[in-house]
């Protein structure tokens, strides 16, 4: 898990980019190779036993897919990272829960969609979404930037991506929401006007039900001890 910064790693001829809140599955002994820009990164490392059958449908999982992005296991590393910095007697059974919370989470997250097989013009339309994050971005003018029939579009879109436009904009907007919230001293609610939510309140409804944390639990997460 990548709690900051960012890095890229070669694994079995794919080359993943991990981001905040990206997850990467590496099966035990595979060559990979990583590379870390001068900015540098902070991870999150769980190692899974091979032989426990606790997490044999995990591990089934987990060959699926090399990597995702995901803010609710974002902020369950967090939190992760959070007890180990501050351990307790308490410790070894909160990470106990929440490391099995993590893993499973983890292992439930649809793979990233294939960019090799996406066309063009699909291409063309997630470049204009993510410049346009802050704005209302609708289904038609996104078709139309595309040149293809809003109808099409939209299946398209989420036969590609396995989500809708709106579920799209949504998880981009609590990412970058999640990545303002770990590295700035942006007050929540301009945090919240700057990415189109309506208000701080709309943000923290939407962060908590993706986290599981409102807004203020997860920068004081990030924040640490």
């Amino acid at each position: 898990m990548t709690l900051e910064g960012s890095f890229e790693t070669a694994l079995d001829s794919r080359l993943c980019h991990n981001p905040l809140h990206g997850v990467l599955a590496k099966p035990a002994g595979e060559m990979h190779a990583n590379s870390f820009g001068s900015a540098g990164a902070r991870l999150l490392m769980l190692s899974i036993d091979e032989g426990d059958e606790e997490f044999a449908g995990c591990r089934r999982a987990f060959r699926s897919f090399p990597h995702a992005i995901d803010v609710r296991a974002g902020g369950l590393a967090a939190a992760l990272a959070a007890e180990l910095a501050a351990p307790d007697d308490l410790t070894p059974l909160s990470l106990a829960g929440l490391s099995r919370e993590l893993v499973a989470k983890a292992a439930r997250l649809p793979p990233p969609g294939n960019e090799l097989r996406q066309p063009l013009w699909l291409r063309r339309g997630l470049e204009f979404v993510e410049a346009n994050l802050t704005s209302a971005v609708g289904l038609w003018r996104v078709a139309q930037v595309c040149g293809v029939h809003p109808v099409y579009f939209a299946r398209a879109f989420r036969a590609h991506t396995g989500q809708s436009l709106g579920g799209h904009v949504r998880k981009l907007r609590l990412q970058r929401a999640a990545a303002m919230l770990g590295g700035s001293e942006q007050p929540n609610a301009s945090i919240a006007l700057s990415l189109g939510f309506a208000d701080q309140s709309h943000l923290t409804r939407m962060f908590r039900t993706a986290t599981g944390f409102t807004p203020a639990g997860y920068r004081r997460l990030c924040r640490g001890p």
